[in-house]
């Protein structure tokens, strides 16, 4: 179902990854993310690709809670293969572009990455963690006069309510089956309107879900204070700056091992 192809809520743990300051992780993923683009050779790729796939049983996360990484990359991951395989360059084989496929391996690849990276930073990081972290990281764009800490709220209440609204989805889908709607029945056009009927409920139940946020915070006197105060401050330890230095040591080696060989 659809709550199958979100990604996981927060799984408590006390694992080298858990104790890892929210910041370090944040850096390490867009470090891993710039680096993925510059790796072009399916050595390296598969390398770290492998290395991200250890990383799971080291910190207790069960690897079917990454089923929705992969759930969620593969359809793309596929169409990206099929269009690089039809229109890509010459040679071809059987009327299938050699380097396209190649190509189109290779970008699938680094979705599948960025996933699984995305899934592991789900299931080890708060929701206030990544909120305090991101606020943090953004905060030189509060000395240009841009609300960073708005922004950064934003982005992690996005991030966590895509579980919400799946499910939100979820029930109302099984609402429509239970009326005697068939959208799983019939030609593409058919089912496509059937599943475009969800949209009035689901952004009735959106603004629902907003309008009760706003009043919460303000509640809770958000906006109200300059500077405010946290339960849990964020502390950088040594071990947040020896796993952010081997991380970002493994992405530049792969990368010089690519350029000289």
């Amino acid at each position: 179902m659809i709550g199958s192809l979100v990604y996981s809520q927060f799984l408590p743990g006390n694992s080298w990854l858990h104790r890892l300051d929210p910041r370090c992780k944040l850096v390490l993923l867009a470090g891993l993310t710039i680096g993925l683009f510059y790796l072009h050779q399916a050595p390296a790729q598969l390398l770290l690709f492998t290395l991200v796939c250890l990383v799971p049983p080291t910190v207790g996360v069960p690897v079917k809670m990454l089923r929705p990484a992969f759930l969620g990359v593969v359809p793309l991951g596929l169409l990206t293969l099929t269009f690089q395989a039809v229109w890509g360059p010459e040679p071809s084989w059987h009327h299938l572009s050699l380097a396209g496929l190649e190509e189109g391996g290779l970008l699938a690849l680094r979705l599948l990455d960025l996933a699984v990276l995305a899934q592991i930073l789900a299931l080890t990081t708060s929701p206030i963690g990544l909120c305090d972290a991101a606020e943090q990281i953004l905060y030189p764009l509060g000395k240009l006069g841009l609300p960073h800490r708005d922004l950064a709220l934003s982005f992690t209440i996005a991030w966590r309510f895509i579980p919400v609204l799946a499910q939100e989805t979820e029930k109302l889908l099984k609402s429509q089956v239970s009326r005697g709607a068939a959208w799983e029945e019939g030609p593409w056009h058919q089912r496509l309107m059937t599943l475009t009927a969800l949209l009035t409920p689901l952004m009735i139940r959106c603004f629902r879900y907003a309008e009760e946020l706003a009043l919460a915070l303000e509640a809770r006197g958000y906006g109200q204070t300059g500077h405010p105060t946290r339960l849990h401050p964020l502390r950088w330890r040594w071990a947040d700056g020896l796993v952010l230095l081997i991380g970002l040591a493994i992405v530049l080696g792969l990368i010089a091992w690519e350029r000289f060989h």
